[in-house]
Protein backbone atom coordinates (compact mmCIF):
# COMPACT_ATOMS: atom_id res chain seq x y z
CA UNK A 1 0.00 0.00 0.00
CA UNK A 2 1.57 3.50 -1.07
CA UNK A 3 1.02 5.95 2.46
CA UNK A 4 2.80 9.14 0.64
CA UNK A 5 3.00 9.91 -3.24
CA UNK A 6 4.26 13.24 -4.48
CA UNK A 7 1.63 14.98 -6.24
CA UNK A 8 3.03 17.64 -6.97
CA UNK A 9 3.58 16.96 -10.67
CA UNK A 10 -0.01 15.96 -11.46
CA UNK A 11 -1.23 19.63 -9.44
CA UNK A 12 0.68 21.37 -11.60
CA UNK A 13 -0.56 20.36 -14.54
CA UNK A 14 -3.88 22.10 -16.47
CA UNK A 15 -6.92 21.34 -15.06
CA UNK A 16 -8.07 19.31 -18.34
CA UNK A 17 -5.23 16.71 -17.85
CA UNK A 18 -5.56 16.39 -14.59
CA UNK A 19 -8.99 15.24 -14.82
CA UNK A 20 -7.97 12.75 -17.91
CA UNK A 21 -5.69 11.58 -14.68
CA UNK A 22 -8.38 11.36 -12.60
CA UNK A 23 -10.31 9.39 -15.51
CA UNK A 24 -7.21 7.25 -16.38
CA UNK A 25 -7.52 6.13 -12.39
CA UNK A 26 -11.20 5.75 -12.49
CA UNK A 27 -11.29 3.38 -15.48
CA UNK A 28 -8.44 1.32 -14.12
CA UNK A 29 -10.80 0.88 -11.23
CA UNK A 30 -13.87 -0.04 -13.13
CA UNK A 31 -11.37 -2.64 -15.79
CA UNK A 32 -10.49 -4.53 -12.27
CA UNK A 33 -14.64 -5.71 -11.79
CA UNK A 34 -14.52 -5.79 -8.12
CA UNK A 35 -17.49 -4.35 -6.79
CA UNK A 36 -17.15 -2.48 -3.38
CA UNK A 37 -18.77 -3.56 -0.30
CA UNK A 38 -22.09 -2.21 0.61
CA UNK A 39 -22.95 -1.68 4.22
CA UNK A 40 -26.57 -2.89 4.86
CA UNK A 41 -27.53 0.85 5.65
CA UNK A 42 -26.77 1.65 1.81
CA UNK A 43 -28.28 -1.60 0.97
CA UNK A 44 -31.62 -0.66 2.38
CA UNK A 45 -31.40 2.58 1.07
CA UNK A 46 -31.12 1.46 -2.66
CA UNK A 47 -34.03 -1.30 -2.02
CA UNK A 48 -36.44 1.83 -0.74
CA UNK A 49 -35.23 3.76 -3.67
CA UNK A 50 -36.08 1.00 -6.01
CA UNK A 51 -39.50 0.34 -4.31
CA UNK A 52 -40.25 3.79 -4.14
CA UNK A 53 -39.95 3.94 -8.61
CA UNK A 54 -41.54 0.80 -8.93
CA UNK A 55 -44.50 2.09 -6.62
CA UNK A 56 -44.54 5.23 -9.00
CA UNK A 57 -42.30 5.58 -11.97
CA UNK A 58 -44.10 8.60 -12.79
CA UNK A 59 -42.34 10.32 -10.44
CA UNK A 60 -39.19 9.59 -11.35
CA UNK A 61 -37.00 12.23 -13.42
CA UNK A 62 -34.42 11.97 -15.77
CA UNK A 63 -30.32 12.45 -14.74
CA UNK A 64 -30.27 15.11 -17.74
CA UNK A 65 -33.18 16.84 -15.87
CA UNK A 66 -31.52 16.45 -11.99
CA UNK A 67 -28.15 17.36 -13.58
CA UNK A 68 -29.38 20.39 -14.91
CA UNK A 69 -31.17 21.35 -11.69
CA UNK A 70 -28.55 21.19 -9.85
CA UNK A 71 -26.12 22.98 -11.88
CA UNK A 72 -28.99 26.04 -12.14
CA UNK A 73 -28.76 26.16 -8.44
CA UNK A 74 -25.31 26.13 -8.59
CA UNK A 75 -25.09 29.04 -10.34
CA UNK A 76 -27.39 31.09 -8.82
Amino acid sequence: MITTIDLTPILELPVAQRIGVVQAILDSIAADSVEPEMSEELKSELDRRIAAYRANPAAARPWEQVKASLLARRRS
